[in-house]
């Protein structure tokens, strides 16, 4: 288990195996490596997991700073343990029928555990909108508001803080949900809608920057953590790009489009939200400004938010210089 020190401050990493939790540890890594940002602080990372013996497991307890966690998120007593002596939590649940109510033991527990701050990652589109995910993200929100509401009443420190994402970059990655294949890629809309969306590896510099500079957004705020609006044929198009094979965007596969209800929890709401961004889009209540002017120093500094062109590059491409104006 992480140990605490007087120059240590411990954060605890929800789903660390997964794209965001990676991103997190990732990014705490190069924190720890520069002094200019941490001073004398060092960030041990608690990473939890359902499966320590995983291979993703053994490979982020080979990072320095990192300590995997076996966790069981529906125990209160295996939540206790691996809780103890935490300082900070980064809050990112699994796409399951339940994660309103396991979120809502995890904070539960955090704050039995004296956890000061959670960093909760949220959707920016939640309510009346029939998308069960949405409307879970809506509930663990409002169970934080009565928590800080509560703590401030009673005079304790506690903080919270969310960061609201749309949809990832890393959903075309091979093993995610949408990667491309045979020269197609397939989204279950239209592929002229536009939607938001962001690389894990900026909204991973918003949360870790929370947790370094809490005081840099009130108490309770909220960072959209979105860099761009695209389109299916967008993405299409910058993979293209950045293989020299063209890969042609496409609706489906028309087995889930159909009966995706039937396939379970997590499939029933990914097809709500296909149905809701192929009818309005998912443009709406959104605020681009927010992470780049969060992140303004790192900005300034040589480390531009991440656009689906350079995402496609760095993981599927050849050397491309590429340019906002691309797609123009």
């Amino acid at each position: 288990m992480s140990r605490k020190t007087e120059n240590s401050i411990v954060v605890a990493i929800c789903a660390a195996t997964g794209n965001q939790g990676k991103e997190v540890i990732r990014r705490f890594n190069e924190i720890n490596n520069d002094a200019q940002i941490n001073g004398t602080k060092i960030f041990e990372c608690r990473a939890l997991t359902r499966n320590a013996s995983s291979e993703e497991a053994k490979k982020l307890g080979k990072n320095p700073h990192v300590t995997v966690a076996e966790t069981d998120y529906s125990s209160v007593e295996s939540l206790r343990k691996v809780l103890k002596n935490v300082d900070a939590l980064y809050l990112n649940y699994a796409l399951v029928k339940n994660e309103a109510e396991i979120e809502k033991l995890i904070i539960d527990v955090a704050i039995e555990s004296e956890v000061k701050h959670i960093v909760y990652a949220s959707t920016v589109s939640q309510k009346n909108h029939g998308v069960p995910h949405w409307a879970s993200c809506s509930k663990t929100e409002q169970h934080l508001e009565e928590y800080l509401s509560k703590t401030q009443q009673d005079g304790h420190d506690f903080k919270y803080h969310l960061i609201k994402l749309a949809h990832f970059n890393e959903n075309i990655l091979p093993g995610s949900y949408f990667p491309p294949k045979k020269g197609k890629l397939t989204y279950p809309w239209r592929s002229n809608a536009r939607f938001a969306t962001s690389s894990l590896r900026d909204a991973a510099r918003v949360a870790c920057k929370l947790i370094v500079e809490p005081a840099k957004l009130e108490n309770g705020g909220s960072v959209d953590a979105l860099t761009e609006l695209v389109t299916v044929d967008d993405i299409a198009k910058d993979i293209s790009k950045a293989t020299g094979n063209e890969v042609l965007p496409t609706k489906g596969p028309w087995i889930f489009t159909k009966f995706g209800h039937w396939f379970g929890w997590q499939a029933s709401s990914i097809l709500s939200m296909a149905k809701y961004i192929d009818a309005h889009g998912f443009v709406d209540g959104i605020n681009f400004n927010e992470m780049t002017d969060f992140l303004e120093e790192e900005i300034k500094a040589g480390e531009p938010l991440e656009t689906v062109g350079m995402f496609a590059y760095r993981h599927f491409g050849k050397k491309i210089i590429w340019s906002q104006t691309d797609r123009e």
